[in-house]
């Protein structure tokens, strides 16, 4: 059911947090340091297994294709910022996911509903951290 899938999503963001993935960002740009990693070995395996399983129970479309397409592009950036967060933390990784293309979903979902607006700033700070 939609709502299982949907609580599901929404644990994996207690794993990964968008302001540590910022603020590792903005800490490796200015070549500061942070206290702690922005993920731990544990949540990179955690976030990687509620990725691959929400990707099967969401694999066949829904009437409804919009939905289950915007969770499955939430669910892979989630893991995307797993996998760079613990990348630059060096923690070995194997990725799951490939950064530009990710991107590429997210910047067309993005495009469907908005202008391009800052999304010229989410695409540079995820190739950046990338890059590490």
């Amino acid at each position: 059911n939609g709502m299982h899938l949907l609580i599901a999503l929404c644990r994996m963001h207690t794993s990964v947090s968008w302001t540590a993935f910022c603020q590792r960002y903005f800490d490796l740009q200015s070549q500061g340091t942070t206290e702690q990693p922005p993920v731990t070995r544990e949540a990179l395996g955690s976030v990687q297994a509620d990725y691959l399983s929400l990707k099967t129970r969401l694999g066949s479309p829904w009437t409804q294709d919009t939905y289950r397409q915007e969770m499955l592009c939430c669910a892979e950036g989630l893991c995307v910022m797993a996998e760079l967060s613990a990348k630059s933390a060096g923690i070995p990784v194997r990725r799951l996911t490939d950064t530009e293309a990710w991107l590429a979903r997210y910047s067309q979902n993005w495009l469907a509903g908005n202008k391009p607006s800052e999304l010229y700033q989410i695409q540079n700070m995820f190739r950046f951290m990338d890059a590490q």
